[in-house]
């Protein structure tokens, strides 16, 4: 398919008159037609030379200045090039050629090697055979662009033969380096496709199922939506009784109309709405949250629209002629100077324009007339979609035989490449063109005659990588995601998935939708969501015709789908970041988000003959406002029985709430039991059936489901006493007691929600069969789950081993079996009785003080301190570990120390702390005093 650039000027001036009316054209074409006929006769013919190389195009991929890219040289030769003969392509100088490697070329075969001189870059061929006159490109890569912008820029190519002798040389025409930029909008869906890519991806997750949130009445709603600021959504709409007028309605996210606005006439305010306007243009959103519209008839107004108050900022008439308007999607670009906003317009011929205008002004900054040119005349253009530097494709039908062009423009409105799209007549007037990551161009076609579709992807040079037939008509245009996966749609409801494998396309699986993929005008046939989902609209054919939006996973599993009320073509939905998804039936707006369950009971443990109450809330509405029926919601219990919930009211977060009751069967056996609560919506089918035994008029058995567990006990069972232990000796209970005091612990279980332990009853043995009891504490009326044996008459004795055994009771006085602890060991004896008296016993500052705690001839008259041999027989402390705490001003003296049972030491006056551990390990235990001083008298 020849790829090649105007060769004539064809900017339409901004400025001047239009030409007649319609009805003065065949004159006007006529004279044209006899004019250049004449000149025809007169001027001689341009001669191809022997020796010159024509239809020399140099066509970088990215025009972007600075940019490392690849460069794709296309020319004609005349005579051949022999198989160890050179082609050699110079340069500007600024081009860095420095790592410019070999890509790919068409026309020449066998090896070859690639050379760099200065700004000289030479293919010489090797082991190939001679190549023939024709048309041939040769593509390198690594080429860094220069910095300097400008649309001026030419190649000279030149075939040699092996010893360089010069054979055909040729300059490219201008090509094009600019800074131009997509304009990025922080929206959620400013633009057709979400970007101008048009891929129609989105990093927002979608309803993994859909209930409806809001629907708003937009009479007559015709084109698309787009999201902006603050999460308005625009919509385009044409009322088409008369007058026919041109809407745009700012919806809140709420779902209620912000504004609504009827597209005037450029001279308004002063002549008021413009009567019989209508248009087909998606609703632009720039970064600052203005919008942009373009209507169609009667003639072709650009609009600039304030987002809060729905007023005209600017509107342009650009000169034209005739032309019905833009058709789909504008774009907002800027070209390295300004902002501008780009539009194409179509029908009927012979104007078919693409224009840009200044966003702060709308001021028309060039026109590029697309359709009127030498070839004759076009059928119409549709959306524009650009690449990620900058470059303007537009897609365009001809009107006399069906084929179709998609020209590629650089930001200066320069021509950067066209393709001519002519076996069997591709037809591209719906589809508009989608840009990958890697800058392929995506375009669909289809054959006027026969309807079958062919998917072109194609290089951004305009060289085609690939083709594949879709086998019907499709009016939509490619989603594609990041991994290199397009979706499209067709009019035979099937929806394809394709995998660019570089040098073709693999199918991967197809969907039956049921319905055809009729966008118009050129909607993408499905989004994609950031958590896997494929959301799409069909039309259903048949009276009324009505439309089906459906999602799928990534494996092209059905998920659900919902049945719109009506509409004879489909609209792209939009997705928020919120998770809304925005659709358009034919006279409404509807909101969908995530349809959820959540279940709550009374309780998790019933008895026989218990009242379990099952509330549901859900973000599902109690009903659609088109259903003469509510939404439904069910628990299926695991007997097979069904209890239908009511709509209770909503909840605080603007759920709705459904609840009923069941009663647990008399015979029904203790255990675990799982129960499932179901609820489908007006028109809503899922991928999750459903066991609704009836269903209201336009209902089906599926929607979604979630379960909830709960236990059956027997009625009043027993409670269990669980993980018994004594507690180990310790000094905090042990020191200065008489008696073990023994500390027992458990924890009480009851199976019966509720019910808490209401006694106990321990029973101490020094024989492990109980046959006699040492200690019993008889049933004691507490909740506490620890017991102290510390009472008279409940005391234990040193060195004895013990066994014991726990008996608690329940709220409703059901009591346990008897539960054993393990064995233990009471101490060897009492802990110690820590003592101690000082002498003088009431001594002044600076006197040395005696303190007493075990007898110590002519020292200590007594044992202060009492500790116990094995017998319990009270003994002296003496040969233990002692341990006195004294003030920091205080000293031991006379050569007594911290650990001396009996030391002397001088202080002020504080407090003296003993600490004894016996010489059976047991203790420590301490006890304080507080010694005062007096004065010494003077």
């Amino acid at each position: 398919m020849p790829i090649k650039a105007y060769s004539k000027k064809n900017f339409v001036p901004v400025k001047g008159e239009k030409l007649g009316k319609l009805s003065s054209l065949p004159i006007i074409i006529v004279g044209l037609f006899v004019i250049v006929g004449l000149l025809f006769l007169a001027v001689p013919r341009a001669q191809t030379c022997q020796g010159e190389l024509t239809d020399v195009l140099q066509i970088p991929f990215s025009s972007r200045v600075a940019a490392t890219t690849s460069h794709t040289t296309r020319f004609t030769t005349h005579s051949p090039v022999p198989a160890d003969g050179k082609i050699s392509i110079v340069f500007p100088a600024g081009f860095d050629l420095s790592a410019v490697l070999f890509d790919a070329w068409e026309g020449f075969d066998g090896a070859q090697s690639l050379s760099v001189n200065g700004q000289t870059v030479t293919i010489t061929r090797s082991g190939g055979t001679i190549a023939d006159v024709g048309s041939k490109y040769i593509r390198l890569s690594n080429i860094v662009n220069i910095s300097t912008p400008g649309n001026g820029y030419k190649v000279t190519v030149k075939t040699e033969q092996g010893d360089g002798t010069i054979i055909e040389t040729g300059l490219s025409k201008d090509f094009y380096i600019g800074g131009g930029e997509p304009i990025s909008s922080p929206w959620d869906w400013p633009t057709h496709g979400r970007n101008y890519q048009r891929t129609g991806r989105t990093d927002a997750s979608g309803p993994v199922y859909p209930t409806l949130k809001w629907r708003t009445s937009i009479p007559d709603v015709r084109i698309g939506s787009s999201i902006g600021k603050d999460g308005i959504i625009y919509v385009t709409a044409n009322r088409e009784t008369e007058p026919q007028k041109y809407k745009l309605y700012a919806v809140n996210p709420d779902g209620t109309i912000k504004w609504n606005a009827t597209i005037p006439k450029a001279d308004y305010p002063t002549e008021g709405y413009v009567e019989d306007a209508w248009g087909y243009s998606f609703p632009e959103i720039d970064p600052d949250g203005f919008i942009y519209v373009a209507n169609q008839q009667p003639d072709t107004y650009f609009t600039k629209v304030n987002p809060d108050t729905g007023e005209i900022v600017w509107q342009t008439a650009p000169p034209q002629i005739n032309c019905w308007g833009v058709l789909g999607s504008m774009v907002l670009l800027n070209d390295g100077q300004d902002d501008i906003l780009l539009g194409a317009m179509h029908d009927p011929w012979p104007s078919r324009q693409l224009n840009a205008l200044k966003l702060d002004t709308g001021a028309v900054k060039w026109q590029r007339n697309i359709g009127y040119n030498s070839r004759g005349y076009t059928a119409g253009v549709t959306s524009v979609s650009l690449g990620l530097d900058g470059t303007i494709y537009v897609t365009e039908k001809e009107e006399d035989d069906g084929s179709g062009y998609l020209h590629a423009y650089n930001p200066d409105g320069s021509l950067k490449w066209e393709i001519l799209f002519s076996d069997g007549g591709a037809s591209g007037f719906y589809n508009t063109q989608s840009v990958g990551p890697d800058g392929t161009i995506y375009s669909p076609r289809y054959n006027p005659a026969t309807y079958d579709g062919v998917l072109y992807a194609l290089n951004p040079d305009g060289t085609i990588k690939w083709t594949f037939d879709i086998g019907a008509k499709t009016r939509t245009t490619p989603t594609i995601d990041d991994n290199g996966l397009i979706y499209l749609g067709d009019y035979d409801g099937i929806l394809h998935a394709l995998r660019d494998d570089g040098t073709q396309a693999t199918e991967l699986w197809t969907y039956d939708a049921g319905a055809p993929f009729s966008g118009y005008p050129g909607h993408n046939g499905v989004l994609l969501t950031g958590n896997g989902l494929i959301v799409g609209q069909v039309v259903l054919t048949g009276q009324p015709e009505s439309q089906r939006i459906f999602a799928l996973d990534k494996s092209g599993n059905f998920k659900w789908s919902y049945q719109a009320n009506k509409g004879d073509r489909s609209y792209m939905p939009v997705l928020d970041k919120e998770g809304t998804l925005y659709f358009l039936e034919e006279d409404s707006l509807t909101a969908f988000r995530l349809w959820t369950l959540s279940v709550e009971t009374d309780a998790s443990v019933y008895k026989p003959g218990d009242s379990m109450i099952i509330t549901v809330a859900s973000s599902m509405l109690k009903k659609d406002p088109l259903s003469s029926s509510d939404n439904q919601v069910q628990a299926v219990m695991p007997t097979g029985e069904k209890i239908i919930l009511s709509y209770s009211g909503t909840n605080g977060e603007g759920n709705s709430i459904w609840t009923g009751t069941y009663t647990v069967p008399l015979e029904a056996i203790p255990g675990d039991y799982t129960a499932t609560v179901e609820a489908i919506a007006y028109r809503v089918q899922t991928d999750t059936p459903t066991n609704f035994d009836s269903l209201p008029s336009d209902f089906n058995n599926t929607g979604i489901s979630v379960t909830f567990p709960y236990t059956i006990v027997p009625l009043n069972q027993s409670p269990e006493a669980r993980n018994l232990s004594v507690d180990a000796p310790n000094p905090t209970d042990y020191c200065c007691s008489a008696f073990p005091p023994v500390r027992m612990r458990w924890e009480f279980f009851d199976p019966d929600e509720g019910d808490s332990q209401s006694a106990f009853q321990i029973q101490i043995s020094t024989v492990s069969d109980f046959s006699t009891i040492e200690v019993d504490t008889e049933k004691i009326a507490s909740s506490s789950e620890q017991y102290v044996f510390a009472e008279p008459g409940k005391r234990l004795s040193f060195n004895q081993i013990y066994y014991w055994r726990l008996k608690v009771w329940d709220t409703n006085d059901a009591s346990s079996d008897w539960t054993y602890g393990d064995s233990f060991t009471t101490p060897l004896h009492a802990y110690p009785f820590p003592e101690f008296s000082w002498n003088p016993s009431s001594p002044q500052m600076g006197q040395v003080i005696q303190l007493c705690s075990t007898y110590e001839e002519g020292v200590c008259a007594t044992d202060e301190s009492i500790c116990y041999d094995v017998n319990q027989n009270p003994v002296s402390c003496s040969g233990g570990t002692f341990l006195w705490t004294i003030p920091s001003d205080a000293v031991f003296t006379d050569g007594t120390d911290q650990n001396s049972e009996n030391p002397r030491i001088i202080l002020f006056s504080s407090d003296i702390t003993l600490e004894i551990t016996d010489v059976d390990g047991y203790g420590p235990c301490s006890v304080t005093h507080t010694i005062n001083t007096a004065l010494p008298i003077p």
